[in-house]
């Protein structure tokens, strides 16, 4: 499969098709021939995309449905673990004296509303699982509730500068203090790495001088951070927060500027949820009549290049979407 044909499934996997079964759909794409040796495709990546059957579940206004957004954060934890058992499904992630922290994107909060409700959900569905508050901690997102107790307090201090190869900066001291990270970006179009999902978030997130990496569309320093240990050692899970999708790279203000999706991703592999987000997010902007991101048929280089590195799986071949719909 190319990534002209990968467009295709994944245009077809995010469309609201109530009545189209996803069973036939990636039973016709897993019977594609592959471009790549078995070898390379006997292991894939799953990408799980939780959405509702019927649009406007999760949006209710200019909110969020808490107990819906619950239940798919519920599901979608479950289905990447292979586990119906919430408490089960989440010892797969973390041990029981974990310090978890959750690292989400804000950039665009003041646009897109949906951190808080996220951080207050998930911070309920670990307490009401076997965590207590001291062992989490949030980071670009602060559940703000008053019923719910207050979670660890983050380290607002930086560390010393540490080297990833390209560079040097600070990190957040917080990093420090936390034995796992799950990573909530949001899916989004960006002007200098075309997109900033998992990869983005889980590196320049905790930088002090993030915009003296900008050059070159963020490479090779994505790719360098996501490396270092304390990075890459502490991530256990992927969750993307698609429910509103911000597809230009200008005009944030404008009409066509984002674009209700009502989805989340989990995905244990970064690399290979930003494929399948990329690709998406192309769909939405050709619908828009917005031009691409990438005019070729190429796959974005930053991919390729965490590939490379060994981060995880950019190619269609090696990327087993897992749609799950809720009624």
């Amino acid at each position: 499969m190319n990534r002209r044909d990968f467009l295709k499934h994944v245009a077809a996997a995010a469309a609201f098709a109530a009545a189209n079964p996803w069973r036939s759909l990636l039973a016709q794409t897993a019977s594609a021939p592959s471009s790549l040796p078995a070898t390379m495709t006997a292991r894939k990546s799953p990408v799980h995309i939780i959405r509702y059957r019927k649009s406007q579940q999760l949006i209710k206004g200019h909110g969020i449905s808490r107990w819906r957004l619950r239940e798919a954060l519920i599901a979608g934890f479950c289905e990447l673990a292979q586990c119906p058992v919430l408490p089960k499904a989440l010892q797969a992630f973390f041990q029981p004296n974990d310090v978890i922290g959750f690292k989400f994107d804000n950039t665009l909060e003041y646009l897109l509303a949906t951190n808080r409700v996220f951080s207050e959900e998930i911070f309920r569905i670990f307490l009401q699982n076997g965590f207590q508050p001291h062992q989490l901690l949030f980071l670009g997102a602060t559940p703000a509730d008053p019923l719910l107790p207050k979670p660890r307090k983050p380290n607002f201090g930086w560390t010393d500068q540490i080297d990833f190869g390209s560079g040097k900066d600070q990190f957040t001291a917080a990093l420090d203090d936390v034995t796992a990270l799950v990573n909530v970006p949001l899916l989004r179009a960006d002007a200098i790495s075309g997109i900033s999902v998992c990869l983005r978030n889980a590196t320049y997130g905790f930088l002090r001088h993030p915009a003296r990496f900008y050059r070159n569309a963020c490479s090779p320093y994505i790719v360098d951070i996501y490396r270092l240990p304390i990075i890459r050692d502490k991530i256990r899970l992927h969750l993307v927060n698609a429910v509103k999708v911000p597809i230009r790279t200008d005009v944030l203000e404008h009409d066509d500027a984002v674009s209700p999706q009502e989805a989340l991703l989990f995905s244990r592999d970064a690399v290979a949820t930003d494929a399948v987000a990329f690709e998406i997010i192309e769909r939405l902007r050709a619908n828009a009549g917005l031009q691409p991101l990438l005019e070729s048929d190429d796959f974005l280089p930053l991919l390729v290049e965490a590939a490379r590195a060994g981060l995880g799986k950019y190619h269609p071949d090696q990327i087993d979407l897992k749609p799950l719909w809720l009624e």
